[in-house]
């Protein structure tokens, strides 16, 4: 039996004042409904998201609507990913348990033999459905014409599989899998042998060929990735490490920060807390004053701490550094799409009360080095920057890493303002640049090269393996949630392989392993001396 739409009450979860209807609602043949509502977030002030509602039908003939809690909760740790986004997940997630329902049916008859095969198969297939629709019958599955999906461009289709991609990441590694969805995705996901069965389709997911066929009757057909041998995932391209100090330390200490000509001394500074820290540049533009700090003996220590809901206190009594961004300073959270200003946060694995402490790499002497530089900045280049900004007119603010070079801006001169991205994607090609004259090499910002800005955190992770640390203190110092994140850093490169292959062949060849492997005859024991190889091949 099909219901009508009605929303007997406000939906459970976060506060309903002001939400606004997106007209996103569907009719599932299961008798269950979606509608997807932007919502205020109650204790966020200023937050809203997209949240999704599942309807039940209820003894009374109506449809009771509850929050799709995982959703709720991916938003609240993602809180500076773009409202875009988040509409591309919550649309996608909805697809997916409305595309399920439709086939429900079959999925039932079959649920107690479903494998892993069986999983994959499904989410390859709602992939498919995604770009070629299903109204035409054109997608593997021509019995899903019911649904009214129309054929949908290449970019959209890509957008809500990377959403849905990031949904089901998040639910598999940061909850317990799918405890919080017993019957909500339609699939008997309980299982252990199916917990992980998306995780094989993952990769496949997030990307389409540049053109799918209109009749994608084959399953899987027109998914890259879709081989289920899979592929081997090579090693990071990192930093060179030989290039290391000499591409962090282009003088002394306070040399390194102070405003010269051809060196920013923010970005100096920056790329010292990325090469020995290890962590992402979007993260070191969100730290405030306080959050690299010198401590006795010389050292420093560092801090990750989460932009919206970090508790400190600064005079008021404790509040959340969202709450004294906009009550202190009269500024927003840096959420990303935020203008120039913008700064990402991959909601890093935190330790305590939305916290972690950065671990500087074993390099010797950095900590020493880095607290020299660090004392001169705070001391000197900073307060002069902030001095000139208040001369201007504007306002302070308590981030960190500032821009000192005076910039017009909207026929305005601004100095001190927060550290931007494009400024810091300025100063990393100066400083490539500057390391290529160096050693005589002409270097370019390239990922395959190991001279992009996030190649000092491949060379850390790297650094951590060499050093001996096990994955899971690999997982912990890079602050990764997944242990699957940290182990591509343990992984043997084709040059070790290969010594490692020599080895065994010489330990086997002398019986060390208590084996001896079979003597091959050598080239010129099998063939004669005359014998021509050209022979061997057609003209």
């Amino acid at each position: 039996m099909t219901f009508a739409f009605q929303l007997p009450g406000p939906p459970k979860g976060p506060t309903l004042a002001d939400a606004a209807w997106t007209g996103d609602t569907a009719v599932a043949p299961r008798g269950r409904q979606f509608l997807i509502l932007m919502q205020d977030v109650a204790d966020i002030p200023g937050y809203r998201i997209p949240v999704l509602h599942i309807g039940e039908p209820n003894a009374d003939g109506g449809i009771d609507f509850a929050p799709f809690e995982p959703l709720l909760r991916l938003f609240r740790e993602e809180t500076l990913s773009s409202i875009t986004s988040k509409r591309h997940i919550a649309r996608a997630v909805r697809l997916f348990i409305e595309y399920v329902d439709h086939r429900w049916p079959r999925l039932a008859e079959i649920a107690s033999s479903l494998r892993r095969t069986d999983v994959r198969r499904i989410f390859r297939e709602f992939c498919v459905h995604l770009r070629t629709g299903t109204v035409n019958g054109t997608g593997p599955q021509t019995g899903t014409a019911a649904l009214g999906w129309q054929p949908t461009s290449q970019g959209a289709a890509r957008n809500l599989i990377n959403g849905f991609g990031t949904f089901l990441n998040y639910v598999a590694e940061v909850t317990e899998p799918y405890r919080d969805m017993p019957g909500e995705l339609g699939l008997p996901m309980g299982d252990d042998r199916l917990r992980n069965a998306h995780a094989r389709a993952f990769g496949m997911m997030a990307h389409l060929k540049p053109s799918v066929p209109r009749k994608a009757v084959a399953m899987g057909r027109g998914i890259v990735g879709s081989d289920p041998h899979g592929a081997f995932r090579g090693s990071t391209k990192r930093f060179a490490k030989p290039h290391l100090v000499n591409f962090l330390t282009e003088g002394s200490p306070e040399q390194v920060v102070t405003a010269r000509s051809d060196v920013d001394p923010t970005g100096a500074l920056q790329r010292l807390i990325l090469g020995g820290g290890g962590i992402r540049e979007s993260e070191s533009r969100q730290m405030w004053v306080g959050d690299v700090t010198l401590v006795g003996g010389g050292q420093v220590k560092g801090f990750l701490r989460h932009p919206s809901f970090f508790v400190q206190d600064m005079g008021n009594g404790p509040q959340t550094r969202e709450q004294i961004l906009l009550e202190r300073y009269g500024l927003a959270v840096r959420r990303s799409g935020m203008s120039r200003f913008a700064a990402g946060w991959k909601s890093p694995l935190m330790e305590d009360r939305y916290s972690a402490e950065i671990y500087w790499a074993p390099y010797p002497g950095f900590r020493e080095y880095l607290a020299s530089a660090l004392y001169h900045y705070v001391t000197v280049v900073r307060p002069e920057a902030m001095l000139q900004r208040k001369a201007l007119g504007f306002g302070d603010h308590p981030y960190l890493l500032v821009c000192t070079s005076p910039t017009m801006v909207e026929e305005r001169m601004e100095v001190g303002q927060p550290y931007t991205a494009a400024a810091a994607r300025s100063s990393w090609e100066s400083a490539i640049r500057r390391l290529g004259r160096r050693i005589g090499e002409d270097l370019k910002v390239e990922k395959d090269a190991g001279t992009s800005i996030h190649s000092l955190r491949h060379l850390y992770g790297r650094t951590l393996h060499e050093a001996g640390f096990d994955e899971a203190t690999i997982k912990r110092l890079m602050h990764h949630r997944s242990i699957r994140s940290s182990r591509v850093y343990t992984m043997a490169e084709p040059g070790e392989v290969h010594a490692l292959l020599e080895t065994a062949e010489e330990r086997l060849a002398a019986g060390g392993t208590g084996l001896v492997g079979p003597a091959f005859p050598t080239l010129g024991d099998v063939i004669d001396a005359t014998f021509d190889p050209t022979r061997l091949y057609r003209r």
